[in-house]
């Protein structure tokens, strides 16, 4: 049975003047008076109105008050240098929850030394930003060996990327005073210092609350296991447990990171792992429980949005605006084309695997840069070459294209048509994408009865592409009309070989929006 929430609705002013007129004109006409003179202008009339727009914000305070003492629509405003609203952290602190502040980066970089050297724990580095760094582990190392670190001051500034420059603050024996942050090999400009992030917002905050709600956690159960992984570090936004995976007395958990602005993989720095969360989480579970921790695997995902907007209002016949930018939009997926780039000429030109040609100087185009995950709008100047493989020129240059590779191992980035709003969809889409956990770790149906992920998807932190993310689009405003899903690479995570394995978590890679046709 399903239940369904009924809608809290107030009177308007006008509907409480009104209502008041229609009691009195009605007793007017029961005294003898056939014809009651109630209309604008008399004494009735400017008392109905007074006391409609006396009553009016007593409604509209109710409803306030309503959404502020439900878990589910609780914000108000944020105290000062916070970032959770004081209604949602009045209901948190109900259940004993707090939000959670800004979680520190954690990593290796390669060090650079003229001789083999020892370096103590809670040697420092600062980037050119002032933040500090410290290394995790004390040891003898060597040049081009592996050092773990993890950021000081926390938030979403302290992750970097491969080929990013930290300095010693006080340099040991025979190093270089700069370090390169990264593995030796690893690609320039791919995260290195990971899990970096701003304090908590309410939508995670609110997450982590109705999951509490829905699943209370006692008496050694899988909301407590989560609740111990959960305190072991700011670092963890979300555990999620398997119990009796491997039999009875075992308990497999599994730790999500915060996705960050230009980075959304969800998995946990080793070193943090090793060094804060396994221990902690095993130091406070019974003994004779065999516990397994782990982070995710990170299971990148290209996604096609198909949206149902407003016609813009140079289309043919003209649309009451709000929705799509060009009188026709392009590019339109149809079929199995994806819109993807194919080939890179520059940064202004390339080629779209699209079925139907551009308008050159009218058709307004997107991409999502995924290594700043910005949302990129240019025009089309000039447009060559045929179905399929269409060679554009634009406005305004698209840096971090990537071209679809062959196979299709992984697609090239995906152009799609402008609109109003396009950025809130972008941000709603990957706003969903941080609110999904890990899948299972395990198809064996007999083995899920009992150890299914907790909490289960379908109360929250989903794990599959699903309705869930649509919805999220959809809430951006009601020029949304209907979304669905023209093309998902995975649905669901791929299930780990073993057990003992970290699940995979859906991470996004390309996105587009296209119209529903």
């Amino acid at each position: 049975m399903t239940f369904q929430i009924g809608q809290f609705t107030t009177k308007t002013p006008d509907e409480i003047r009104d209502d008041y007129l229609r009691t009195v004109r009605n007793g007017l006409i029961q005294q003898g008076i056939s014809n009651p003179q109630l209309g604008p202008g008399s004494d009735e009339y400017r008392y109905a109105t007074a006391l409609g727009n006396e009553l009016a914000p007593i409604y509209a305070n109710t409803v306030i008050k309503a959404d502020a003492v439900m878990p589910d629509t609780a914000t108000g405003v944020a105290p000062s240098g916070q970032t959770v609203g004081a209604d949602l952290q009045r209901e948190m602190a109900i259940y004993g929850l707090a939000p959670r502040g800004a979680a520190p980066s954690a990593g290796p970089f390669t060090l650079s030394c003229s001789a083999p050297t020892i370096i103590p724990s809670g040697a420092t580095l600062i980037d050119a930003a002032g933040l500090r760094f410290q290394v995790v582990t004390s040891g003898g190392y060597a040049d081009g060996a592996i050092v773990q670190i993890v950021a000081v001051d926390a938030g979403a500034a302290s992750n970097h990327n491969a080929g990013d420059v930290l300095t010693w603050v006080s340099a040991p024996p025979y190093c270089a005073s700069k370090q390169i942050v990264g593995s030796p090999g690893q690609t320039p400009g791919a995260p290195a210092l990971t899990g970096g992030a701003d304090a908590e917002n309410n939508d995670t905050a609110r997450a982590r609350l109705l999951a509490h709600i829905q699943d209370p956690p006692g008496s050694g159960n899988a909301s407590q296991t989560n609740q111990f992984a959960e305190d072991s570090s700011t670092i963890v936004q979300k555990s999620f447990c398997y119990p009796a995976l491997g039999g009875p007395s075992t308990s497999h958990v599994a730790v999500v990171g915060y996705a960050s602005a230009t980075d959304k993989n969800r998995d946990v720095a080793s070193s943090i792992m090793t060094g804060t969360v396994t221990p902690y989480v095993v130091g406070q579970m019974p003994e004779n429980v065999s516990v397994t921790v782990t982070t995710v695997t990170n299971q990148s995902v290209d996604v096609a949005i198909g949206l149902t907007l407003p016609s813009s209002p140079q289309a043919s016949p003209p649309g009451p605006g709000g929705g799509w930018t060009d009188g026709t939009p392009w590019p339109s997926l149809i079929a199995n084309t994806n819109c993807q780039v194919t080939a890179i000429a520059s940064s202004t030109q390339f080629t779209v695997n699209a079925e139907t040609s551009p308008t050159a100087g009218v058709s307004r185009i997107c991409v999502v840069d995924t290594t700043t995950w910005k949302l990129l709008r240019a025009t089309v100047l000039s447009v060559s070459g045929t179905s399929g493989a269409y060679v554009i020129t634009i406005d305004t240059p698209f840096p971090n294209l990537v071209a679809q590779n062959i196979p299709l191992s992984v697609l090239g980035s995906f152009v799609f048509p402008d609109a109003v709003n396009m950025d809130a969809y972008v941000a709603a889409l990957l706003n969903a994408f941080a609110l999904m956990g890990p899948g299972e770790k395990t198809s064996n149906t007999s083995v899920l009865g009992r150890a299914f992920r907790h909490p289960p998807p379908q109360l929250s932190w989903p794990y599959s592409l699903n309705a869930t993310q649509l919805k999220a689009i959809e809430s951006t405003g009601d020029e949304v009309l209907d979304t669905s899903y023209y093309f998902r690479s995975a649905t669901s995570p791929t299930v780990p070989g073993a057990i003992a394995d970290a699940p995979y978590i859906l991470v996004p890679r390309n996105l587009g929006f296209y119209p529903i046709v």
